[in-house]
């Protein structure tokens, strides 16, 4: 397996189920891979999937879940 890129590791993260949290921090998704122009991102380390699992095992709240989606596609 191709190693795309890394990220810096938390010092404490959430159990998760699915895709809720032991917090009760739920994501829902469309299953839409987006335009089709971002979809290949040469810079790009993860897909939605991946970045949703995430943001449940480090987020308690849906503010902190979008901001931590936004950090992470900014970067």
């Amino acid at each position: 397996m191709k190693k795309l890129g890394e990220i810096i590791q938390d010092a404490h993260t959430h159990r998760v189920m699915g895709n809720m949290n032991e917090k009760g921090l739920v994501i829902g998704e469309t299953t839409w891979d987006g335009r089709i122009q971002e979809t290949n991102h040469p810079d790009g380390i993860m897909d939605y999937g991946s970045l949703i699992y995430i943001a449940l095992e480090r987020c308690s709240k849906a503010r902190e879940a979008y901001q931590l989606v936004i950090d992470f596609a900014e970067k």
